[in-house]
């Protein structure tokens, strides 16, 4: 099902909400951007395999064309809900199309009352890192996976 979403459009921006990603157009173009998406670190392998029917997203439409899009994972009844990653098409870039997905994110999450969004970043992806730091939240190292910032945001 996809839900539009009232967010602050800019350059005829819209954004949709879809509650599960599986068997929609998403996951053709997830595995289309897969490639760039492992090499500058947004996710990994694993990460696409943890995208099942309970995975969702935010989806950024400029006329039809998708520029970009988070993927993120809420259970029903859990306090928490983790980030999976933001993309967004390097020509679409420095529109706040990061920043809106990323409000998009945090609307879901205060409407769901969900208390913390958890993420992992890798420390080679520099534009991601900038990106969240821009949005206030505090990255560190993750002690379990060193090769990745770590953070807890509190909603």
């Amino acid at each position: 099902m996809i839900n539009k979403i009232e967010m602050q459009p800019k350059d005829d921006i819209s954004y949709s909400h879809l509650l599960t990603i599986g068997g929609t157009y998403l996951v053709p173009l997830f595995y289309k951007y897969m490639a760039e998406l492992m090499e500058t670190g947004h996710c990994t392998l694993d990460t696409c395999e943890q995208v099942t029917n309970t995975t969702q997203g935010i989806v950024a439409e400029i006329d039809t064309k998708i520029v970009g899009f988070g993927v993120f994972e809420h259970l029903e009844g859990e306090k928490t809900m983790f980030d999976f990653f933001t993309y967004v098409d390097p020509n679409y870039r420095q529109r706040g199309i990061f920043t809106e997905i990323q409000n998009g994110l945090l609307k879901y999450a205060k409407e769901n009352k969900i208390e913390y969004i958890h993420s992992y970043i890798s420390i080679k992806n520099e534009v991601s890192i900038i990106a969240h730091k821009k949005m206030g939240y505090n990255l560190v190292i993750s002690k379990s996976m060193p090769e990745f910032y770590e953070y807890i945001h509190s909603v």
